[in-house]
Parts: structure tokens; C-alpha cells; sequence
């Protein structure tokens, strides 16, 4: 299992986060912003 690491601040969740999120997702099984 790989865990992608992300950090930011996502206050007002935008398409710019969704698409910030989803490409770093892709990279391992499971996602902690």
C-alpha cells in the first residue's frame, strides 16, 4: 500500500483542489491531504 502525502490549505474547495487532489491520488492506494 502507498500513501500520497499532500499539504495545502483548502478552505474553499475549488476545481483547482479537485484536480490537485484526484492527480495525487493517482499516484498510491490511498490519499492524506
Amino acid at each position: 500500500m502507498t500513501t500520497v502525502l499532500v499539504f495545502g490549505t483548502f478552505d474553499k474547495l475549488h476545481p483547482g483542489h479537485r484536480f490537485f487532489l484526484s492527480e495525487a491520488k493517482k499516484h498510491g492506494d490511498r490519499l492524506v491531504a
